[in-house]
């Protein structure tokens, strides 16, 4: 059981609801331990547990909520 730390780019984002959609889907995912989604820096950070869920699952959850979405921490996608 490792955590990790993926950091996404996060565009399409237009007001704080947004964000909090974004923050609220991610969040209700297996393994995922902390969201922290930045509007105005529009890029965001999902602290998660490896063995439950990846990088790849997390950028098509956002997705799935209507923005678009890209891993900057270097990890297999």
């Amino acid at each position: 059981m490792k955590r990790e730390t993926a950091y996404f780019d996060v565009l399409g984002m237009h007001c704080p609801d947004c964000k909090t959609k974004i923050e609220k889907a991610v969040s209700a995912m297996p393994g995922v331990k902390d969201v922290s989604v930045n509007l105005e820096a529009e890029n965001g950070q999902v602290v998660y547990e490896n063995h439950l869920t990846g990088v790849s699952e997390i950028i098509r959850v956002i997705q799935d909520t209507g923005f678009d979405a890209a891993d900057r921490s270097g990890k297999n996608v």
